[in-house]
């Protein structure tokens, strides 16, 4: 349970989930580098920070401000790189901090709506369909996803 205290617009003891790992930080207001050093990811200028929230990714840089009363609900994810990956999920551009990401963690951040499943579209490769991760093990973050409505959900992938 967090234990809060209001000081000047400040909050102490905010615990914020990095990579996993509930964190505790100091204050309400921290910056990347801060969330990158105390949840053990040093040194920061070698990584790349994400927050995920309401179905959305947005990249952290180690200077910028994260308001962790305002993004309650998020998570952060760190990943030792020094680039980041783009791709869609419905038409709505996301970031990665690697070429690909594992399906439940996928899943955990874009459920499929009740009746659809995702689709994968590639570019130089065959569409790919996948409802859970049974149906494959990672999905690479330069491609497209979309969920056409009311698609029969495949028993098995291709």
């Amino acid at each position: 349970m967090n234990k809060v205290v209001e000081m000047e617009g400040r909050t102490r003891g905010v615990n914020y989930p990095v990579n996993g790992i509930d964190v505790e930080f100091s204050d309400n207001v921290i910056t990347g580098r801060e969330a990158l050093t105390r949840s053990g990811n040093v040194p920061a200028s070698e990584h790349q920070l994400i927050l995920v929230r309401d179905r959305r990714t947005h990249l952290i840089g180690t200077d910028d401000d994260i308001d962790l009363k305002k993004e309650r609900g998020g998570i952060l994810r760190a990943f030792l790189s020094d680039r980041t990956y783009g791709f869609t999920v419905d038409e709505v551009g996301q970031v990665w901090g690697t070429d690909d990401i594992e399906v439940d963690e996928f899943l955990s951040i874009w459920p499929p709506l009740d009746g659809h499943h995702w689709v994968l579209g590639a570019r130089r490769s065959r569409t790919r369909c996948f409802a859970t991760a049974g149906c494959c093990r990672s999905v690479k973050t330069a491609s497209r996803m979309s969920s056409p409505a009311k698609t029969r959900i495949p028993t098995r992938c291709s």
